[in-house]
């Protein structure tokens, strides 16, 4: 079998069947889809069932509720497929996605082939590109091109094709390696899988220009509303990083690059949706951690210049240690961003 293409699904009965059926339309014909069922208690897996009842193709893996990580590694588990790929359940992809990044391989067992993705918003689409080179890397060009880039810029962005949905992964690379999804960590599981796939690779091919993931911007999605204890899961997003690069010496700059960026992302969960009423707790919350920890080394290394504008302004108020003055640019941030999804639920609503 040439791909297994893995979903973990919780909670999506609204989305999943357009989801499965793109890949049932799709031009590849040599694949298993595994539907990881994980916990919901909607109609998630009555969706699921009734597509693996009409197409052997589509399996119905069911496991109690453990996030997604967990979900996806039930379906590494079951994976028989050459490669493996993965798709979330409220998104789609191209009829030809699979086929064409799958043709790459026949002339190389690459170890890894990326494309493109499509963030679809209620009303516009926007294609998310990098800035890396399209074409095949050996092993010292993933380091000499890659690995500088491969956590996270100087620039505190990044720039290479890192999506896991962009890609299938030959699946005894990722045997050879151990390399799992990390289960304790709630939010950015896929990043830790995709920069170790990539640090542990020989050779990779970048199809540039094939936009074939479609990724829902959901506002009601984790990702776009709320995260528990987001501090936590980021602090042990830093030890996995860790895990994966701390012995390589190339990686001690982009580690603490790594931390502040998980900072950010704390910041930005801690403030989303925020109610006046929260207001004073979540001042005391941020104070509080961020005194907890020293990006000295992060503030001194970053291209300042190149960092984009709103992070360069939260970074500064970081350093400088002005945590008033952070608090209030975070709650006008968090009231123009609350007020901006309330026109998308709306602009969806109506288009309903």
């Amino acid at each position: 079998m040439k791909l297994s293409i893995i979903v973990p699904a919780y909670n999506v009965e609204d989305h999943l069947g357009d989801s499965l059926a793109s890949l049932e339309r799709g031009s590849l014909q040599d694949f298993e889809v595994l539907i990881v069922d994980d916990g919901s208690v909607d109609r998630t897996a009555e969706v699921a069932r009734r597509r693996a009842d009409r197409d052997s193709r589509f399996i119905l893996i069911t496991t109690e509720n453990g996030g997604s990580g967990a979900a996806r590694n039930r379906g590494l588990d079951r994976a028989r497929g050459e490669y493996v790929a993965f798709l979330d359940a409220d998104d789609w992809v191209e009829p030809e996605m699979f086929e064409r990044l799958l043709e790459v391989t026949e002339t190389f067992p690459y170890d890894a082939v990326s494309c493109d993705l499509v963030f679809e918003h209620p009303n516009s689409s926007i294609v998310e590109t990098s800035a890396s080179r399209a074409g095949a890397y050996t092993r010292s060009e993933i380091e000499g091109s890659i690995f500088p880039l491969l956590l996270t810029s100087d620039r505190l962005t990044r720039e290479w094709p890192y999506r896991l949905v962009t890609k299938v992964f030959r699946r005894q690379h990722l045997h050879d390696h151990g390399i799992r999804f990390a289960e304790h960590l709630r939010a950015a599981q896929d990043f830790t899988f995709s920069v170790e796939a990539m640090y542990r690779a020989q050779n990779f091919f970048y199809l540039r220009g094939l936009d074939g993931y479609h990724y829902r911007k959901n506002p009601t999605s984790r990702t776009n509303s709320g995260l528990a204890d987001a501090w936590a899961n980021y602090r042990g997003l830093d030890e996995e990083l860790a895990k994966v690069v701390g012995s390589d010496p190339r990686f001690v700059d982009q580690l603490a690059f790594a931390e502040l960026h998980g900072d950010l992302s704390s910041l930005t969960y801690l403030y989303r949706n925020l109610q006046p009423e929260g207001r004073r707790e979540a001042r005391t919350t941020m104070t509080a951690q961020l005194t907890q920890v020293d990006r000295a080394r992060a503030f001194t290394a970053l291209d300042w210049r190149g960092v984009p504008t709103a992070k360069r302004i939260v970074c500064q108020l970081m350093r400088r240690r002005q945590w008033f003055a952070l608090h209030l640019l975070l709650v006008a941030r968090s009231v123009a961003e609350s007020r901006q999804r309330e026109k998308l639920l709306k602009h969806s609503e109506d288009r309903s």
